[in-house]
């Protein structure tokens, strides 16, 4: 039993390792001006404050990581949720998949979407006078993360269909996720995102519509009497 599960913890953990690494390019600018406020203020151990800042932020997107590798797990099980493949090496494009993008797109391109960037870019890095020690510096870094996972919401849901650790995957996502979050017009480029994800969504309803109506018809053949039989009768 260790055994069996060591393998699947080991990828939980990598996939928390990546998610912290994908939120980096994001996350920078966000710490930079932490540390500048700080500073700027002439706030004792200033260093310290933005390392607890730092570590809160990270702890949250840790454990959101794991959290979708195990979400992966259940919405396909017989999958490899490492590369967004099928066992038989077949995309990711059955009816959750369809369904996860589709949401995503929506998300991408609704006011709530525009109003959880708008807060996590310009009201989530707090002023120095709101972190009077290190305790509460790791909190409201914990509390960036929470605006952020908000904000990242549907992007994550798309990567869960790429494939969590899928390289091209983690990169797409990674460039939306720190354009929109970091660029001059971030909501903009969320509606863009979102109708690229609608699209997306759309072709995959399509495919998933004619295989099942593929699959109809050739269920419809093996049940229907051939002409041989039918002339025997």
């Amino acid at each position: 039993m260790m055994s069996s599960m060591e393998p699947r913890w080991t990828s939980a953990w990598m996939s928390a390792g990546m998610m912290v690494a994908m939120m980096l390019p994001s996350f920078a600018p966000a710490l930079a001006r932490h540390h500048w406020l700080m500073r700027a203020a002439r706030v004792p151990r200033a260093a310290a404050r933005t390392g607890s800042f730092a570590v809160g932020y990270v702890g949250v997107w840790a454990m959101i990581g794991v959290g979708l590798f195990l979400i992966d797990a259940r919405l396909y099980p017989k999958e490899m949720p490492m590369s967004g493949t099928s066992m038989s090496g077949m995309p990711r494009t059955g009816p959750w998949s369809a369904v996860l993008v589709l949401i995503a797109g929506a998300l991408q391109c609704s006011s709530w979407k525009a109003r959880q960037l708008r807060r996590c870019t310009a009201t989530c890095v707090p002023a120095p006078s709101a972190a009077p020690d290190v305790i509460h510096s790791w909190w409201n870094g914990y509390r960036f993360g929470g605006y952020c996972i908000l904000s990242c919401a549907a992007p994550m849901s798309v990567l869960l269909v790429l494939g969590l650790m899928d390289p091209r995957a983690m990169v797409a996502i990674t460039i939306a996720i720190t354009a929109e979050r970091i660029g001059s017009d971030g909501p903009r480029i969320a509606r863009v995102t979102g109708v690229i994800a609608l699209a997306a969504g759309l072709v995959m309803c399509a495919r998933v519509v004619r295989v099942s109506g593929f699959h109809a018809v050739d269920t419809t053949s093996e049940h229907r009497p051939s002409d041989a039989a039918r002339v025997r009768a």
